[in-house]
């Protein structure tokens, strides 16, 4: 397997005495089960494994008629599984649970048994966001394999090292370190951090075997959206979404899909394609404030895939264009408008953050009030900004009037772009892109 930062929170919640289950979420074939059974394999005496996706009808029976009996429901599921349980060293690992009703019930009747360890995986984000039923629950998302996990995983740890010292301590990497860093950055974008696809290159080195990968998620993406209400619509979303991308602004217009469309006809089909872990929404902040999220304006909003190496793949199928790989392999990330690595950008930052906003301004009358950043985030200890450039750029006016007009407000500014780091005054810092998964 290869190694996953939240496998450590996995190890976290095993080893506590509190008798709570634990949610991996996650986009499909991003790892969940690999991850789930490796802990299973490695830190259990024995287990148990459900793909509700896959179970028939005798399977289906167990959790719909025997739940409020929980003797016989465990004796139940060892027979047909043939595997013993042990109190307290034993898992029971629920794949795809949305497709079982009343599980939520199930898994708390389970819980209060108090018997074994009980692990639920959904693709599904909005999983036990809308239940009313309560019962101890900790929730571990496991994302695409950011940078740090890619060049652990291809034998780069060393670079890794130097790239977390550097960032640090404040200090530029040097010419030639940054240099190895940007080019396994390079190759980090064009792949992506889906698992399968980064094991398939350290086999082969195949850029077309990786691409072949890529394409069938794409359409393992779509066909989640089967039988869905909003199915049609969120395919539509879909399509657009690299050429929007591929805008300056970014900004998403619902009038590409159609001239009279409209964003409330469309916002349950948005909801759909990010509780799936598809796609990202990235809303306007407007105005910066303490209450960043509740100031977002949902009408103006960019629409980033969950994995940038996705939006590659998916670029090269709708504009037929195979010179992006080349491009982005010999340093221009900023290619098509930046649309990739603002894309790669706004995913790191979300892995670290619960939201990541951008802020525009536009004022015909004043133009030093019109103003535009890529990337709007915050923590318990304030609000930081961040614009992502072209490497030819180290100054970037939007971020002088922001910092004119909030300079008490934000914590930091960075300017993210294909330099090495530098720290420009206390408290804005040239980033280079490869570290952005530190901030």
């Amino acid at each position: 397997m290869l190694k996953r930062k939240a496998y450590a929170d996995l190890l976290t919640w095993k080893l506590r005495d509190d008798n709570d289950a634990l949610i991996l979420r996650g986009p499909k074939r991003v790892g969940k089960t690999t991850i789930a059974k490796h802990l299973a394999n490695k830190k259990y005496k024995s287990h148990i494994y459900i793909d509700f996706e896959k179970a028939d009808n005798v399977l289906m029976s167990i959790f719909e008629d025997e739940v409020y009996d929980m003797d016989i429901f465990f004796l139940k599921l060892m027979t047909y599984f043939g595997v013993e349980l042990f109190t307290k060293k034993s898992l029971i690992i629920l794949d795809e649970v949305k497709n079982i009703k009343n599980i939520e019930v199930i898994m708390k009747f389970m819980l209060e048994d108090r018997r074994y360890h009980i692990m639920a995986i959904s693709s599904d984000y909005s999983f036990t966001s809308a239940s009313n039923i309560r019962y101890k629950k900790k929730i571990v998302d496991l994302n695409p394999m950011d940078f740090e996990e890619f060049l652990i995983a291809t034998g780069k740890d060393s670079l890794n090292g130097i790239i977390k010292t550097a960032y640090k301590s404040k200090r530029p990497m040097g010419y030639n370190l940054h240099k190895k860093a940007m080019t396994e950055f390079s190759m980090y974008m064009i792949l992506g951090g889906m698992p399968e696809v980064i094991k398939k290159y350290i086999e082969t080195k195949d850029l077309k075997k990786t691409e072949l990968i890529k394409k069938d998620i794409l359409e393992t993406n779509k066909k989640l959206l089967e039988g869905h209400r909003h199915a049609k619509k969120a395919v539509q979303i879909l399509d657009r979404i690299a050429g929007e991308l591929s805008k300056p602004n970014k900004i998403f217009k619902i009038s590409t899909i159609d001239k009279k469309a409209r964003f409330r006809e469309y916002e349950k089909a948005f909801t759909l394609l990010s509780n799936l872990g598809i796609i990202d929404i990235s809303y306007n902040a407007e105005t910066l404030s303490e209450g960043l999220k509740h100031g977002s304006n949902h009408f103006t909003r960019r629409c980033y895939l969950k994995d940038s190496g996705l939006l590659l793949t998916d670029m090269n199928k709708t504009a037929n264009d195979d010179g992006i790989i080349s491009d982005i392999m010999f340093g221009n990330l900023y290619t098509h408008n930046g649309m990739f690595i603002k894309n790669i950008a706004h995913q790191m930052i979300l892995n670290n953050y619960n939201e990541c906003l951008f802020y525009s301004r536009i004022d015909k009358n004043e133009r030093k009030n019109h103003m535009e950043v890529d990337l709007v985030f915050k923590d318990e200890y304030g609000i930081y900004a961040a614009e992502v450039k072209d490497g030819s750029f180290r100054k970037s006016s939007n971020i002088d009037k922001l910092q004119q007009r909030y300079r008490s407000m934000i914590r930091y500014y960075y300017i993210i772009n294909l330099n090495d780091l530098k720290v420009i005054d206390n408290d804005t810092i040239e980033l280079p892109i490869y570290m952005t998964a530190l901030l």
